[in-house]
C-alpha cells in the first residue's frame, strides 16, 4: 500500500524530530483514538494517558523504521492503541477476554497471568493483521462485540447504532474475518511443508 503525499511529509517531519510535525501527527489523530478509547470503555481521564502513550510510541517506532507502509498510518496507529488499551485493561485487574475453540469469550481473571502462553504470539499477529485488513466499521464493530465482550446492545449505545444494524455488521465482521484467515492459511506452508 503506497503512503498517501500528506501522509509522507507528517512521516519525514516526525524523522526528523520536527516539532510542528508531532503537533501535526498529535492534533490529526488524537481524536479518533480517543474516540475508539472511550468506546472500548476506558474512562475519560485515562483514555487521555492511554491515547498519549499510544502517540509515543508510535511517534518512536516511526523513527526507528517499524512503519513501512503496509496499511494507513491510521489503521496502524489503532493496532497500537488497541495494545495499549489491553495493557491499561490489565493493568487495572479487569477482565482480559480470550476466546477458546469453540470461539465463546471466557472471562480470565487477571491474577491468573497470561492468557495467551508465548507460542500463541504469532497468532495475536496474525489476528492483528486480519483486523486491519477488515473494513473499519467492521473492524470497530468485532472488536468491541468480541475482544471487549460488549453485548451488541452495548456496542450499540456506545456507537449510537440501531442493535439490528450491529448485529448484521457483526455477522458480516465474522465472515470477512473467517474470509481473510482462510486466504492467508491457504498461502502459509505448513512446517512439514518447509525446507
Amino acid at each position: 500500500m503506497a503512503v498517501k503525499a500528506e501522509e509522507s511529509a507528517l512521516l519525514t517531519g516526525l524523522v526528523e524530530g520536527d516539532a510542528v510535525a508531532g503537533t501535526a501527527f498529535s492534533d490529526r489523530y488524537r481524536p479518533r483514538l480517543l474516540w475508539l478509547a472511550h468506546s472500548a470503555g476506558v474512562p475519560s481521564q485515562e483514555a487521555e494517558d492511554v491515547v498519549q502513550e499510544a502517540l509515543t510510541a508510535s511517534i518512536s517506532q516511526i523513527q526507528r523504521g517499524l512503519f513501512r507502509g503496509e496499511c494507513s498510518l491510521g489503521r496502524w496507529l489503532e493496532t497500537i492503541l488497541r495494545g495499549k488499551v489491553i495493557d491499561y485493561m490489565r493493568s487495572t485487574g479487569k477482565m482480559v477476554l480470550a476466546g477458546d475453540a469453540d470461539g465463546d469469550q471466557i472471562n480470565y481473571p487477571q491474577n491468573v497471568g497470561p492468557v495467551a502462553p508465548w507460542h500463541t504470539q504469532d497468532l495475536v499477529l496474525t489476528v492483528r493483521e486480519i483486523l486491519d485488513q477488515m473494513p473499519p466499521r467492521q473492524r470497530t464493530v468485532l472488536i468491541l462485540h468480541k475482544m471487549f465482550g460488549l453485548t451488541i446492545e452495548e456496542v450499540a449505545a456506545r456507537l449510537r447504532w440501531r442493535p439490528g444494524s450491529v448485529g448484521r455488521i457483526v455477522s458480516e465482521a465474522k465472515a470477512t474475518f473467517y474470509e481473510i484467515f482462510t486466504r492467508r492459511a491457504k498461502k502459509t506452508p505448513r512446517p512439514h511443508d518447509r525446507v
